[in-house]
């Protein structure tokens, strides 16, 4: 019996994993089973000790030479009432296509549009259940995998040039300058990163901002007056660490003043004194309260929000400690990775910040035991720098 899904079932072992691969064009990639005489999706069983998402890997290129992306969304189950199993359907992109290995019993993969693969399995087969499946990962290309679009940092910087000459078109002399920031400006960008824009107008200007996916990018242009960005450039807060970079490397694309040579300046001369105040209030406003609901949870049975809280009390650390090092990080993405490199930072930091990148939150009473050993480090270490934030008195 297949059952329409939209995640891994847990009520039941899955025994069993089979993967629809849809092509960047929208084709979908099937096998020619040589004993079955029909055409089927990819996949098999898994093997002893093997995970979902290796046996998918493992099956692909096995059955069809495929090498599929990270991204796989579950669309069906097939239920065994004999072992008490599923078998899974996947939907997943093509990232790349390698030689299929001899000796198995497909004979390579099958490249086609889904109107003809139904037609060719309903000829084969019938109504079988693959033609449902079929519908299921056509509906889940179209819904989920279809967007974002990938796109080339060539076709971002040529989508960047349009909309620059555009603005300019429109506002002439108004516009001060244009930079790209973010990931793109870095050279950093994936794929499916997107366009983000500075746009600094004369003061006393004002120019309409804009967020929207158009074509193969999703695009955000953000306006400001020239006092405006350079007040917002020079403001602190728990937030310097992740924001700050933003004035910092930008990627001109009009700019004959050179206004982000000097906007990038900026950051960088906040006060020290300044920083130490964000610290203590920041301190109250998050990592104390987010202890206080972590030990709350724990201590009441309602252990399924310990993950969360750990990945609060995580991103809460990661801003004190680029804060304290006045450094900023490169990209939001990277900012776990970037704060274990940083010279100041408390004890039991890296052991919780490990465990969330790697996504090993599931025994719950370990989880809590490197959050109270954080916090411990955390107190420890604003000794060390100075700052008190608990008050002796009333503040009033």
């Amino acid at each position: 019996m297949l059952i329409p899904i939209s995640e891994y079932p847990v009520d039941k072992k899955i025994a069993g994993i089979h993967s629809v691969p849809i092509t960047d064009d929208g084709m979908v990639v099937m096998v020619w089973d040589q004993n079955e005489k029909v055409l089927t999706t990819i996949g098999g069983r898994l093997e002893q000790h093997e995970g979902i998402h290796e046996a998918l890997n493992r099956e692909a290129i096995e059955e069809a030479g495929v090498i599929l992306d990270a991204v796989r969304i579950p669309i069906a189950a097939w239920y065994w009432e004999n072992t008490d199993t599923y078998t899974v359907f996947v939907a997943a992109k093509v990232k790349d296509y390698t030689a299929v290995p001899d000796g198995f019993e497909t004979t390579g993969r099958v490249i086609m549009n889904f109107e003809t693969a139904r037609q060719m399995v309903r000829r084969l087969e019938g109504d079988s259940h693959r033609i449902k499946v079929l519908d299921l990962a056509e509906e889940a290309y179209l819904k989920c995998l279809l967007f974002p679009f990938p796109a080339s940092r060539e076709e971002k910087l040529q989508m960047v040039d349009e909309i620059k000459n555009r603005l300019l078109e429109l506002h002439g002399d108004d516009i001060l300058a244009i930079g790209i920031y973010g990931s793109t400006a870095l050279g950093k960008e994936g794929p499916f990163s997107d366009i983000e824009l500075h746009v600094v107008s004369a003061d006393g200007v004002q120019i309409q901002g804009h967020e929207f996916i158009y074509d193969r990018f999703k695009i955000e242009i953000s306006p400001k007056q020239k006092s405006e960005m350079i007040r917002q450039a020079a403001e602190v807060d728990d937030s310097w660490p992740i924001k700050a970079g933003v004035y910092i490397n930008v990627l001109p694309v009009y700019d004959p003043g050179r206004f982000f040579e000097e906007l990038s300046r900026i950051p960088m001369q906040v006060p020290q004194e300044a920083i130490r105040s964000v610290m203590r209030e920041f301190m109250i406003w998050e990592p104390y309260e987010t202890m206080g609901k972590i030990r709350n949870n724990f201590t009441s049975g309602n252990w399924g929000y310990l993950p969360m809280g750990a990945k609060d009390l995580t991103w809460q650390t990661a801003k004190l400690i680029g804060l304290a090092n006045r450094q900023f990080y490169s990209t939001r993405a990277k900012t776990f990775e970037e704060s274990l490199n940083m010279a100041s930072k408390p004890a039991g930091y890296a052991e919780l910040v490990t465990r969330v990148m790697e996504g090993k939150l599931m025994d719950k009473e370990h989880v809590y035991r490197l959050c109270e050993n954080l916090w411990t480090g955390l107190n420890a270490w604003y000794e060390e720098l100075g700052i008190e934030y608990r008050s002796k008195e009333l503040p009033f």
